[in-house]
């Protein structure tokens, strides 16, 4: 959400594998952020880890923060045109405490990808066996929870 929310890349061989250029300062300028990344994918024509930081306007105050952003990038050859695509991998794990009882959370990206600044939903383990079902344990802000015991109205607070 901050003035400048693209991030610039450039994927080329010169008679070699494919490699990714970054430009995680984004100061506009690709050539001063290391050495290309070399491709970690399988059955793709590239694939690789990508870490940046981008910034993002936090509400209240309005001030600049800049975040860190894990994503996973592919691109694949699709008849002679090679198409780029992306998921985040960052997210924020943590527990969450009701009715004397915790849970293991994750808040993650899985619709808007903006850093974490607005998160998609919050996974609670409810039936704590390790991972986040989609069914039953996937919530947005504003969702009543069905702890066990009592249920509750999620507000996620976006600082």
């Amino acid at each position: 959400n901050a003035l400048d929310p693209l991030t610039a890349f450039s994927l080329g061989r010169r008679g070699g594998p494919w490699q990714l250029l970054i430009d995680q300062d984004n100061d506009e300028e690709l050539t001063d952020n290391g050495d290309p990344r070399p491709n970690e994918g399988t059955g793709q024509v590239f694939a690789a880890q990508v870490y940046v930081d981008v910034e993002v306007i936090n509400d209240s105050p309005a001030t600049l923060l800049h975040r860190p952003y894990h994503l996973w990038i592919w691109f694949s050859d699709e008849g002679g045109v090679i198409r780029g695509r992306f998921y985040a991998r960052h997210h924020y794990a943590g527990t969450v405490a009701v009715g004397g009882r915790t849970y293991d959370a994750t808040i993650f990206e899985d619709r808007r990808h903006d850093a974490l600044y607005r998160e998609s939903g919050i996974c609670i383990d409810l039936d704590r066996d390790g991972e986040c079902q989609e069914d039953g344990e996937l919530f947005h802000d504003g969702d009543v929870v069905p702890f066990p015991g009592e249920a509750v109205r999620l507000v996620l607070d976006y600082p």
